[in-house]
């Protein structure tokens, strides 16, 4: 009985480059005079990234690009649930992974207008093993009934619209290399945070701390302005040909 394998992250990111470099290459039939391709080094708010730029007007680029980061930190999270109070200390693990897929429209020669879509796996992932009893949902649990306290918060939405303006066109420039910036922003949507017990058998306690997720989704992530993600980007681009 054969079983269904999941696709892991790296090889979704190889398929969306493949489906980048068709779309950029497969324009081809459209590239006006002194089109071209560009390769950019970016950082910035979505993390340190590259990217591919290909001309199909004058007027409009398409581009393609990848940007990682991985940030790790401590922190204390409040699972507490109407009066009681039950601070518990975190080991925090931030990975920002995003493939965009853009179109620039130029207003002037370096100016443009941005849109297009952002795929998105950015994640928190929060780590504890409790060394005394914590309050979950009003109920106290000993270290040895939790295990673990594992929780997952995913920053919106897979697939994510982009808009924003930028300057800089690494394609036309006179210059094989060009400085790049853009101003925009991520409708990513609202986050959402999962919280998981090694040892969810525990009578109750997985229902417990499925309320206490819920809580800070409701308390702290159900605020308008998590759904927009800021993005400020710096790049270098140097022209292929």
């Amino acid at each position: 009985r054969s079983k269904k394998r999941r696709v892991g992250f790296p090889v979704r990111v190889a398929a969306m480059a493949v489906a980048c470099a068709a779309a950029l290459f497969g324009a081809e039939a459209a590239r006006a005079e002194g089109a071209g391709l560009s390769l950019a080094g970016r950082v910035g708010t979505p993390g340190f990234g590259l990217e591919l730029s290909k001309s199909v007007t004058p007027r409009v680029n398409l581009r393609c690009g990848l940007n990682l980061l991985g940030y790790n930190r401590d922190l204390d999270a409040d699972l507490a649930a109407g009066s009681v109070a039950a601070t518990i200390h975190f080991d925090g693990e931030l990975r920002l992974k995003t493939v965009g897929l853009l179109a620039d429209l130029y207003a002037s020669k370096g100016f443009h207008l941005t849109g297009g879509v952002i795929y998105n796996r950015t994640t928190i992932r929060l780590d504890a093993r409790p060394v005394a009893p914590i309050i979950i949902n009003d109920q106290s649990y000993t270290p040895d009934e939790i295990g673990t306290l594992s929780g997952t918060a995913k920053l919106g939405r897979q697939w994510a619209p982009y808009a924003g303006i930028g300057f800089g066109n690494p394609v036309a420039s006179a210059s094989r290399v060009s400085f790049l910036f853009d101003l925009g922003v991520v409708f990513q949507g609202q986050p959402h945070l999962t919280l998981a017990a090694s040892r969810a058998a525990a009578a109750g306690l997985q229902a417990d701390v499925d309320a206490a997720a819920e809580l800070v989704n409701r308390d702290h992530f159900d605020k308008s302005y998590l759904k927009y993600y800021p993005v400020v980007s710096f790049g270098i681009g140097v022209r292929l040909f």
